[in-house]
């Protein structure tokens, strides 16, 4: 269980989060944390990693980590193969062989190519590669989808189906679609407060549809579509 008391981020007069109280329960294998732009959502994550200086406590007794966000400022000459073997090399290998990381995510055709010369997309689908292919026991991704065309989205469903059957992923999403469909626990963060939180394996459709709606200041219904659940 990862515990969250009292958890507060500002920067310099602008509060981001105000005294959140919340836990990723151990027994959920996939949360997903949505909610409107400047809700607070990536600084939540960034609380748990230590990547901001935060007020309130943190208790997620000696979890380990990995992590995959924001690639827009990352410099890198670096080959894909050499960042694979050096994300790896600086936290230890999960279980996973590289050869099954490469494949997973698409990666064989430019592992020999420069970080910098890479696509948006491709940067991102590396990033979510390193995270998996470094020992943790909960994966954190931000925004997992963005940049990634439809194939590749579906691709990461269902890396996550496979995944999250040994490792916990906490997801931050702004693709209600996405979210929905993965998640086993929903998080909804509004002006840096926690709006709702619903276990969507016993919560019903009606009042995930309201929570949502609210959420966004506006009307959103669930459909379901070849099984899937679909927002509009």
């Amino acid at each position: 269980m990862i515990k969250l008391s009292n958890l507060r981020f500002q920067v310099q007069d602008k509060v981001i989060l105000k005294d959140l109280n919340f836990s990723f329960l151990e027994n959920s294998v996939v949360d997903v944390i949505v909610g409107p732009n400047g809700a607070g959502k990536s600084s939540v994550v960034k609380a748990v990693l230590d990547l901001i200086d935060y007020e309130g406590r943190i208790e997620s007794r000696n979890v380990q980590f990995s992590y995959a966000g924001d690639n827009s400022d990352i410099d890198s000459m670096f080959s894909v193969n050499e960042i694979l073997d050096y994300a790896s090399f600086s936290v230890g290998t999960s279980n996973i062989r590289k050869e099954h990381i490469v494949n997973m995510f698409d990666l064989a055709l430019i592992l020999n190519n420069s970080f910098n010369t890479l696509s948006g997309g491709e940067k991102k689908r590396v990033l979510l590669a390193c995270s998996l292919y470094q020992k943790s026991d909960v994966i954190i991704w931000d925004e997992p989808t963005n940049y990634l065309d439809p194939r590749h989205v579906n691709i990461l469903k269902d890396i996550i189906n496979e995944i999250s059957k040994e490792r916990k992923f906490i997801i931050v999403s702004h693709d209600l679609n996405f979210a929905l469909n993965l998640s086993s626990f929903l998080f909804g963060l509004k002006n840096g407060e926690l709006a709702f939180q619903a276990d969507l394996k016993s919560i019903s459709g009606e009042k995930v549809e309201s929570d949502l709606s609210e959420l966004y200041d506006v009307s959103l219904r669930i459909i379901k579509n070849d099984g899937k659940k679909v927002v509009v």
